[in-house]
C-alpha cells in the first residue's frame, strides 16, 4: 500500500460507501433527516439555517439562499445541527 496508497485507497471506496449508506439508512429510521434548501429560491430562516456570508446580490431579495456551505439535520423535526449558508444581500450606495 506504500508503494501505491492511492490505487490502494480506491480498493475500498466501495466498502466506505456501503458503510456510508447504511449510516444514513439507519440515521433516517431513527427520524435524521437532511434540512432541504433550494438554493436561489430559499428565504433565510434562523431556526434552520446560519448565515455565515453575506454576498452582494442586486438580482435577489436580501437573505435569499444562494449556497449551502454546510448541510443542516433534523430529528423529529427538532433542529439537530442548522445549516451553514451564504445569503444574498443588496449592494449599499456610499455617496
Amino acid at each position: 500500500m506504500r508503494q501505491e496508497p492511492e490505487s490502494q485507497a480506491r480498493k475500498h471506496l466501495p466498502a466506505f460507501e456501503m458503510m456510508k449508506n447504511n449510516i444514513v439508512k439507519n440515521l433516517e429510521k431513527e427520524g435524521v433527516k437532511e434540512i432541504k434548501i433550494e438554493p436561489q429560491v430559499d428565504q433565510l430562516n434562523s431556526y434552520y439555517h446560519e448565515a455565515i456570508s453575506e454576498v452582494e446580490n442586486d438580482e435577489l431579495p436580501d437573505g435569499v439562499i444562494l449556497e449551502v456551505v454546510n448541510k443542516g439535520y433534523l430529528l423529529h423535526d427538532q433542529v439537530l445541527k442548522a445549516s451553514q449558508v451564504k445569503v444574498s444581500k443588496k449592494k449599499v450606495d456610499k455617496k
